[in-house]
Parts: C-alpha cells; sequence; structure tokens
C-alpha cells in the first residue's frame, strides 16, 4: 500500500508538470481534463471486469489477475488525484 501511495505522489507531480506547460504554451487544457476522465472511466471499466472475469465466468478463480489489477488500480489512482489537484 505504501509503494501505490508514493507511485501516486510521484504520478502527481509529473502530470501537474505537465499541466502547467499546458497552460503556460495558451493551449486548451480541457480536452487533456475530459480525455484523462475518460481513461478514468474505462479503466475502471477494466478492472471491474476482471474481478468479474476472475470471480464469475471463469471456473478457475485462482487464476492470478492480482498483478493486473493492481496496475489498472495505481494508474486510477494517479489519474484522479491528479484531476483533483490540478483542476483550478
Amino acid at each position: 500500500m505504501l509503494i501505490l501511495i508514493i507511485y501516486s505522489g510521484a504520478g502527481i507531480k509529473s502530470l501537474q508538470k505537465y499541466m502547467q506547460i499546458l497552460t503556460l504554451s495558451n493551449i486548451e487544457v480541457l480536452p487533456v481534463y475530459i480525455l484523462m476522465v475518460i481513461v478514468l472511466f474505462s479503466l475502471l471499466a477494466a478492472y471491474h471486469g476482471l474481478k468479474l472475469i476472475r470471480y464469475t465466468i471463469t471456473k478457475h478463480p485462482e487464476k492470478n489477475y492480482k498483478l493486473l489489477e493492481f496496475v489498472i488500480s495505481v494508474i486510477m489512482i494517479t489519474i484522479f488525484s491528479t484531476l483533483l489537484y490540478t483542476f483550478k
């Protein structure tokens, strides 16, 4: 869990820097926010899809999707936190 928090913090800082560059170069930031929200919801759907596959559809619930679920959740937390901290 600590690794997840540290990774999210590093991702937030780099994405905040990217947003500042976009703002300084007079590029409209709203499409970037919309794209990030779309990606966030897509990853959320993928995460729940993996849970559905793992628990209901397959006859082998011990099949290991945990690493992929962890990676997807880290990316989702990073994007969501960036949206919260950079939206003004």
